[in-house]
C-alpha cells in the first residue's frame, strides 16, 4: 500500500514594496508592507477550519513574515525550509524587467524566447528551482501533519507545471496572487496544484 498523498495548502507571500515597483527581488530580504501584512491576516482567516497543524516557509523575510502571522494567529509551529526560497536571479537581482532588457538585451531575449533552456552565469535555472521546490513540497506532504506552505512566485509556477505534466516553458502562463490559497491535492494517479477558490 502506497504512502497517502494528503492535501497540502500553498500560498505566495504578501506584497512588498519591490513587488509594487516591479523589481525582481530574488533572494533579497524585502519585508512586507502593511498591505502585505493585511493579506497575511486575511490568509489566516481563510485557512481557519482546515485543520492545519503546522506552517512551513521560505527563509526569506517576505515569506517568513507572512507565515509568522498565520502561525501566530492559530498557535501553530513554524518551520523554515530553505528549498522553498525564490529563484536566485544572479546579476538580475534588484532589477526591473526593463532594466534587465537594457543591461543584457541578448540574454534577456533568450530568456523570453525559451525560459526552460535559459542559462546565465550566477543565475539559477528553472529546472534547478523545480527540482528543489517539488522535493520540498513532497517532503512536507509526507509528514503526518496538515500544513500550509508559504513560498514565492517561481517555485509555485514551476511546481504547478510539474504536477500538471506540462513543459517548464508553460510556467509563465500562471501568476499566483499574493496570499491566495492553493492546494496540492491528489488527482487520479498524480497530483494537481490549483487555486482553492477559483478552480
Amino acid at each position: 500500500m502506497g504512502v497517502e498523498r494528503r492535501v497540502l495548502y500553498v500560498a505566495r507571500h504578501g506584497v512588498t514594496q519591490a513587488n509594487l515597483d516591479g523589481i525582481n527581488e530574488g533572494l533579497e530580504d524585502e519585508p512586507l508592507i502593511e498591505a502585505g501584512r493585511e493579506q497575511a491576516r486575511a490568509l489566516a482567516e481563510r485557512v481557519a477550519g482546515l485543520g492545519l497543524r503546522e506552517v512551513w516557509t521560505s527563509p526569506l523575510a517576505r515569506a517568513r513574515q507572512t507565515a509568522e502571522i498565520v502561525a501566530e494567529i492559530h498557535g501553530l509551529p513554524l518551520h523554515v525550509e530553505p528549498d522553498l526560497r525564490e529563484l536566485d536571479p544572479g546579476p538580475w537581482q534588484g532589477l526591473t524587467q526593463q532594466q534587465m532588457a537594457e543591461r543584457d538585451p541578448e540574454e534577456f531575449a533568450r530568456w523570453q524566447a525559451d525560459p526552460a533552456a535559459f542559462r546565465l552565469a550566477g543565475r539559477e535555472t528553472l529546472e534547478e528551482v523545480r527540482a528543489r521546490a517539488v522535493a520540498a513540497l513532497e517532503r512536507i506532504r509526507a509528514r503526518d501533519a496538515q500544513a500550509l506552505v508559504v513560498t514565492h512566485t517561481v517555485p509555485i509556477r514551476v511546481a504547478r507545471v510539474h504536477y500538471a505534466g506540462e513543459e517548464l516553458n508553460w510556467f509563465a502562463t500562471f501568476l499566483p496572487d499574493h496570499c491566495v490559497l492553493m492546494e496540492l491535492a491528489p488527482d487520479g494517479d498524480g497530483s494537481i496544484l490549483r487555486n482553492v477558490d477559483t478552480e
